[in-house]
């Protein structure tokens, strides 16, 4: 019974995991893109008051899915597959820095239009 009751456990923290890299990647890629693509930023700002709480409310959807997504295929969670979760998740959030930082860095030098 313990045991189960750990692998549910373990089940829930990677799907955890799995819907923040989820939101994780939505945010870098929505940030980039609504600095690219010239109609998505307004859209966004019309559709929720900011393009910022737009991306949150879209970010906070992506997380759900990706959590449910993320229970359904752990079905044999374990410690590890967690650790690897998390290493995962952690790396995600580095490049995801890296990317809009780099991105803004770039666009203010010019190098981006």
């Amino acid at each position: 019974m313990e045991q189960l009751q750990s692998n549910k456990n373990e089940r829930i923290n990677v799907a955890l995991a799995v819907g923040a890299i989820g939101a994780a990647v939505f945010v870098t890629l929505i940030t980039i893109a609504g600095e690219e693509i010239s109609w998505l930023k307004p859209w966004l700002k019309d559709q929720h008051y900011h393009h910022w709480i737009g991306k949150g409310i879209w970010a906070g959807i992506t997380f759900v899915i990706a959590t449910i997504l993320g229970y359904l295929f752990s079905k044999k969670a374990t410690a590890d597959t967690l650790a690897r979760a998390i290493l995962v998740l952690s790396y995600t959030l580095i490049l995801g820095t890296l990317a809009i930082s780099g991105f803004f860095v770039l666009h203010f030098l010019k190098i981006i239009q």
